[in-house]
């Protein structure tokens, strides 16, 4: 058993087990475009450097979110990635977009230099519940009033999360099996 106690049903012992445990490991990167355009000032590098470069970049796969700064002389754009994405394809992406709008920058502007910085790796389980006796809500019920604090005390989690109603699609080879029991 998995040492959470069983879930009660509407007057009846209902019965909550783990359905499947799955462990993957994640791991997030993060691109950063710099560019150099000496002698001018933050607002036209913010118009005629990071904008155009900004809108491009934008279309290229995996990226999650981008932030950008303008400064005197310098351009800055952080491309955080999708988790998992591969970095080098997109490099390869975003260099692809850069390039197709190089003849748009103004005469004197360096050529942009791209760093990735891989952050941590991030290991997460995943822990499908099923039951025959309780409706998916009753689960749900269980899973956030005791099964999720529970969780979230244990040292070293960083959070418990809830993927309610989801089913989740993954590689059988990429999870671990033979757990030991918690509790």
């Amino acid at each position: 058993m998995c040492g959470f106690p069983h879930a009660s049903g509407a007057g009846s012992e209902g019965v909550l087990r783990p359905a499947h445990f799955g462990v993957s490991e994640t791991e997030n990167a993060v691109i950063t475009i710099t560019t150099v355009y000496y002698g001018a000032d933050p607002e036209t590098v913010a118009g005629f450097v990071t904008t155009p470069l900004e809108n491009a970049i934008a279309q290229a796969n995996g990226i999650d979110y981008l932030s950008s700064n303008s400064r005197s002389g310098t351009s800055t754009i952080t491309a955080n990635l999708v988790l998992n994405f591969d970095p080098d394809k997109a490099i390869t992406e975003i260099t692809a977009k850069i390039n197709s709008v190089l003849n748009q920058l103004p005469a004197g502007v360096q050529q942009p230099t791209l760093t990735v910085a891989i952050g941590q790796s991030l290991d997460a389980l995943i822990i499908g519940f099923s039951s025959d006796e309780l409706s998916p809500n009753q689960i749900t019920d269980y899973l956030i009033r005791n099964v999720q604090p529970r969780l979230q005390a244990v040292p070293g989690v960083q959070t418990a999360e809830l993927l309610v109603g989801r089913i989740l699609h993954y590689e059988p080879g990429s999870i671990r099996r033979n757990w030991p029991p918690m509790g």
